[in-house]
């Protein structure tokens, strides 16, 4: 008898172990339609906190008052607990909600963005975490990604199949010059 794992790929125990995926999800939502984002866990299996809340400020149309939670239970009832910003600004649970305060959203359950297509830069109103990077952007003899010093021509790194999005969105002008 022929051993079904002839032909499988041995993998060491260091490439072996699956990247964690931390679920964000709607609070409004029953649990098997509630996911918002899945989103890799790097750093140890963690994920940065303003990559988190920047992400879901994007798929909720930019909204900019909204906050992640840790669901807990109170006398049977679900409850959320706000998530302060962690010292390390790392986030350390497989699964937060996104919530928008109820005083600044007209409708429940909130509205979310359902293709990136469908999604409107925030031109006007950019996340500080973006504003810092075209800071950094401005001038430089490196190249951003590599931190080369040789070679650097200008060039942006988009998909052709969202050319017709960038070009909508005007978002040559928020491309660094060098």
């Amino acid at each position: 008898m022929a051993s079904l794992l002839k032909d499988a790929i041995v993998l060491s125990r260091e490439d072996a172990r699956l990247p964690r995926i931390v679920r964000i999800l709607h609070p409004d939502y029953p649990a098997a339609e509630s996911t918002l984002l899945h989103l890799r866990a790097i750093d140890d299996g963690r994920i940065d906190y303003d990559t988190a809340l920047v992400a879901c400020s994007i798929v909720t149309g930019n909204t900019s008052t909204g906050f992640l939670a840790t669901r807990t239970r109170e006398a049977g009832a679900q409850c959320f607990e706000r998530v302060v910003r962690p010292h390390d600004s790392i986030l350390r649970e497989n699964e937060y909600f996104f919530q928008s305060p109820d005083d600044h959203v007209p409708e429940r359950p909130y509205p979310v963005v359902p293709r990136f297509e469908d999604w409107t830069f925030p031109h006007a109103a950019m996340p500080s975490p973006w504003k810092e990077l075209g800071r950094q952007s401005q001038g430089g003899t490196s190249c951003r990604t590599t931190d080369c010093m040789w070679g650097i021509e200008r060039a942006h790194i988009i998909p052709l199949t969202v050319q017709d999005w960038w070009d909508r969105e005007e978002l040559q002008q928020c491309a660094p010059t060098f």
